[in-house]
């Protein structure tokens, strides 16, 4: 399956195809958010799209939802190098601070 790619502002990120998934795997009682997660993910939707959907549909802040996406179970499997590249990419940031002053 072909990663679904889409980048600009929360509310462009997400379709109402990912609100339909949402919504049907979100019908079973109680509510377990890996079952959607995992719903969203055979459907070939991103990390970011997911924690996109969560903020949106649960009133989640990004960084609880990010938290509930990057540590479910669904995506056990890309936590280690999510992580790498956050790290990395922070490694960067700070690199560009001290090679431009004007970088805060």
């Amino acid at each position: 399956m072909i990663p679904i790619l889409r980048y600009g502002p929360m509310d462009e990120l997400i379709t109402k195809e990912m609100e339909a998934v949402f919504e049907a795997a979100r019908m079973g009682s109680p509510f377990d958010i890996d079952i959607v997660l995992s719903k969203m993910r055979e459907a070939g939707f991103s990390q970011m799209e997911a924690t996109a959907l969560l903020v949106r549909k649960l009133k989640l802040s990004i960084s609880a939802a990010d938290e509930l996406v990057v540590n479910s179970k669904t995506w056990k499997d890309r936590r280690e190098s999510v992580m790498q590249f956050r790290e990395a990419f922070g490694d960067a940031v700070e690199s560009a601070k001290g090679d431009e002053p004007n970088l805060k």
